[in-house]
């Protein structure tokens, strides 16, 4: 009788482990194939308690790898976020942004001929980037002191704009040395960071090398960072003026026209002014 209960209760076991392994069993491949978590070999399942017992090292713990953001971009949480942005996409109209570029020239608006003032202006939304170097910074200790220049782009579209911006931007940057410039490209998509030190070494090799510091590039969405500085359309280019302060005081967007680089001119000299007197 002692033998058939203990058979009956190992049998039990089995039964509820199997149970167990086929609930588990759609989200297992993301546990067996985070690089950045490790279970002990040496701690088997025990049959006889019905229960698991195994040692985990901490995430934070080890450098997050290639299985890592591929679990990412199949995660709920992303996959929502992707129905939400179709959603919005889908709301908008269809090709709204290239709509909007054939319809303007990627002229959405023209710049102001001042700065604007100071007790109006926001504050430039920080954002995780990579430098030519590979190395991850926050936007906002890049900004913090010096009077910017940023130019933005998210996609190919506008590459041609920001282009024909760097000459006005060289000019001016030779008439004050003291300022910054920053170029923040966009690369959206959680699959692209797989490859992103293959994108970096590619953007180096756009640009010439004296320019290297000015590359920024930013692996991730750019909705909250169009959403606080106001613009919509990814297929531009984007000129801001940043003060010492963090604070947005110009733009301007697509080709420039001969009166707005003249304003670029004379905005970056008013801030440079001030910065001197602080």
């Amino acid at each position: 009788r002692m033998a058939h209960a203990a058979l009956r209760a190992t049998g039990a076991g089995r039964e509820g482990m199997m149970r167990e392994m086929k609930q588990t069993r759609g989200r297992s491949w993301l546990l067996s194939s985070c690089s950045s978590c490790s279970f002990s070999s040496a701690s088997p399942l025990h049959l006889h308690s019905e229960r698991r017992s195994f040692h985990a090292t901490p995430c934070a713990a080890r450098k997050k790898g290639f299985f890592y953001e591929l679990g990412l971009l199949f995660s709920k949480k992303k996959r929502d976020e992707r129905g939400k942005a179709l959603d919005e996409e889908v709301n908008m109209g269809r090709f709204p942004e290239m709509n909007e570029l054939h319809r303007t020239g990627g002229k959405l608006f023209d710049a102001d001929d001042n700065l604007v003032p100071a007790s109006d202006s926001i504050i430039f939304p920080d954002v995780k980037c990579f430098t030519a170097d590979g190395k991850e910074h926050d936007l906002v200790q890049i900004l913090r002191g010096k009077v910017t220049c940023v130019t933005v782009f998210m996609r190919d579209f506008a590459r041609p704009m920001l282009k024909s911006w760097e000459e006005h931007i060289d000019e001016v940057k030779q008439e004050y040395p003291q300022l910054q410039v920053v170029q923040l490209s966009f690369v959206e998509g959680v699959a692209y960071r797989l490859i992103k030190g293959w994108m970096i070494s590619s953007m180096k090799k756009r640009i010439q090398p004296d320019k290297h510091d000015r590359i920024h590039m930013c692996f991730g969405s750019s909705d909250e960072f169009r959403k606080a500085l106001h613009v919509k359309n990814r297929l531009v280019a984007y000129i801001f003026l940043v003060d010492s302060q963090g604070r947005m005081r110009w733009q301007a967007v697509g080709y420039p026209l001969p009166h707005e680089a003249r304003f670029m001119r004379k905005s970056v000299g008013k801030l440079m002014e001030v910065r001197s007197r602080k």
